[in-house]
């Protein structure tokens, strides 16, 4: 994990060895708030906040710095009613947010976005789960992604999108169009949806 650079996790309950397992050695792990952790926890007897003074580097289970924060489940004025809803409330989505220096499709790093049905542990990790991920890539490595396409391959990807090149003279525009329908195209699910339903056997 040398190329993690700064990571988010969001978990229902956390092993903290474990998960410093998982981010040993990269420069996350190394720097005050590089890696966040957004935890569950019992709001009942513990108030909300963040804890940036029990998982350091000087912490021998862990050797990481770990900024934990215990999100708050209602305000100081929520009326008794709204607090008796949210009584057994919990911190339940599972999801990670990596950056990496490295990688990617033209290998200058990327942003990973992993929403799991396992929660942070080792105990976790062993059963079946469910793992969706995808990669962004950076604004400036799409473009030379792009540029570096062949005429045709422009041309098929861009028919595929549905985007009319016929204006389009020049490999520079093609690839600029194509960027500019990519980037459209991801704004909306409706199309990305299409776009993979299409290509099924």
């Amino acid at each position: 994990p040398a190329a993690l650079q700064t990571a988010l996790f969001t978990s229902y309950g956390t092993d903290y060895s474990f998960l410093a397992e998982m981010v040993a050695g990269s420069p996350a792990a190394a720097r005050r708030r590089g890696v966040t952790v957004v935890d569950n926890y019992d709001h009942h007897r513990t108030p909300a906040g963040l804890d940036e003074h029990t998982y350091t580097v000087h912490n021998a289970a862990v050797r990481a710095n770990f900024s934990v924060v215990l999100p708050p489940f209602f305000s100081d004025d929520t009326a008794a009613a709204d607090r008796t809803r949210v009584h057994h409330g919990t911190m339940h989505p599972k999801m990670w947010l990596l950056e990496f220096s490295e990688g990617g499709a033209c290998g200058s790093g990327f942003l990973r976005l992993a929403i799991s049905s396992a929660n942070l542990g080792r105990y976790d990790a062993k059963i079946n789960n469910q793992v969706w991920a995808c990669d962004f890539v950076r604004a400036q490595d799409a473009i030379e992604a792009a540029r570096a396409l062949g005429v045709s391959q422009l041309k098929a990807e861009l028919k595929e999108r549905r985007v009319d090149a016929a204006g389009c003279s020049e490999k520079a525009e093609l690839a600029e169009r194509l960027v500019e329908a990519r980037r459209a195209d991801s704004a909306g699910f409706g199309a990305d949806l299409l776009f993979f339903v299409e290509r099924l056997p």
